[in-house]
């Protein structure tokens, strides 16, 4: 995922420029956003519920196809509530062309949201090789898409459609495996379940879309104060950032379901100490990795002969790089608290972490550009450890 997402970035940077880099990672962004407003958080409630089961076929079968009901009759009507006010979003960031650019995303809100919850359930089921497969899938499939387009001279402003081919061939890869795990024809209970995904999807929502603007908020504001070519620049730096925080999403992913066991099972010492010894390990394996990439960073930039440019968001990536580095070893944790059954002190959790990335940006884009996007999003990662340690001590009394 990490080296197809950078792959896609080096491709636009090297074929369209650093312009139409700028709006596809706009576009990006708006698409991050919307598409977890879309998804409504009905997938965390399949994977809270489905990792205290797994066993009974009926229940498991009432839990996928109840979810999956909710969250297409949620996508279809958001998404064309998007459709409508796609205009939108070219008068506020004043960029030409993006209404087009958001108007190819749109398929592919749709299919998300319905593809989150498959992966979900089969994540909580733990098929981690079916899961580790089709994720990789959806950036293969997209890096595919786009050599295609570069080959056939497609406009940049079209790019975007790489996300709804991606989405639409996921969710036709996920039919013979789902089918196998449940029945699509059972509903008993279905209206009891319709009602607890909604409430625990929207306790979830919440900070959950927040921390998914958080992942883009630099971008985001960016939008308001500089030009695409600026955003492009910065989004090459913040790309190979992304591609290392896909390391610690295949932590998470991994490390969701075994929260859940552990505070059911075992002790909440012994959740402590889990939670401890994966935080040191994921430190001491990938700090030297971030090292590595400060040094070679422009290097890069040389070998793949890229437009020169690029070199403008050095300071931006080290400064980014340095705020990974210190904070890295708890990014895997940061579903612990709805893994435990706390989706109130998650949405807590993940709000104070968007308001802290939004105010910091607003104060330092203005100020130093991108380097000032870079320096927020730097230190919104190091409040990662505060607000986890404050939150996990208050709701589960622990200390990581």
């Amino acid at each position: 995922m990490g080296i197809s997402g950078i792959s896609i970035t080096i491709l636009i940077a090297k074929y369209y420029g650093a312009a139409f880099l700028g709006i596809f990672n706009l576009t990006y962004s708006i698409y991050t956003v919307l598409s977890q407003l879309v998804a409504g958080g009905i997938h965390f409630s399949v994977l809270k519920f489905v990792s205290e089961i797994k066993d009974d076929k009926n229940l498991l079968s009432i839990i996928h196809n109840s979810a999956f009901f909710l969250t297409v009759i949620i996508s279809c009507l958001l998404t064309f509530i998007i459709f409508l006010s796609r205009d939108i979003f070219g008068i506020v960031f004043n960029v030409n062309g993006l209404n087009v650019s958001i108007l190819y995303i749109l398929p592919g809100l749709l299919f998300f949201a319905i593809n989150k919850v498959n992966f979900a359930f089969h994540n909580a089921l733990r098929d981690m090789k079916l899961f580790a497969v089709l994720l990789a899938m959806r950036f293969l499939i997209m890096l595919v898409s786009l050599i295609v387009f570069i080959k056939l001279n497609v406009d940049g402003l079209k790019l975007s459609a790489i996300f709804s081919f991606s989405e639409i061939m996921i969710f036709v890869l996920f039919i013979p495996f789902s089918l196998k795990r449940i029945q699509i024809n059972y509903f008993e209970g279905f209206a009891k379940w319709v009602k607890l995904h909604l409430v625990f999807g929207f306790k979830s929502a919440i900070g959950n879309i927040l921390i998914d603007i958080n992942t883009r908020i630099d971008i985001l504001v960016l939008g308001l104060f500089v030009s695409e070519k600026s955003i492009g620049i910065y989004g090459f730096a913040i790309m190979i950032v992304e591609g290392f925080s896909q390391l610690s999403l295949v932590f998470r992913n991994n490390i969701n379901p075994v929260l859940t066991k552990y505070r059911i099972d075992k002790s909440d010492k012994q959740l402590e100490s889990l939670i401890k010894k994966g935080r040191n390990w994921y430190y001491v394996s990938v700090i030297p990795l971030c090292i590595i990439m400060i040094i070679i960073y422009p290097f890069i930039i040389n070998i793949l002969n890229l437009d020169k440019i690029y070199l403008e968001g050095q300071l931006a990536f080290n400064i980014l790089m340095f705020g990974l580095i210190f904070s890295i070893g708890y990014h895997p944790f940061q579903m612990i608290l709805n893994q435990t059954g706390f989706p109130g002190y998650q949405s807590v959790f993940f709000s104070s972490v968007f308001l802290t990335n939004l105010i910091l940006n607003f104060l330092f884009i203005p100020l130093m550009g991108i380097n000032g996007a870079a320096l927020a999003t730097a230190i919104t990662f190091v409040s990662i450890i505060l607000y986890l340690k404050i939150l996990t001590y208050k709701s589960l009394r622990i200390k990581i």
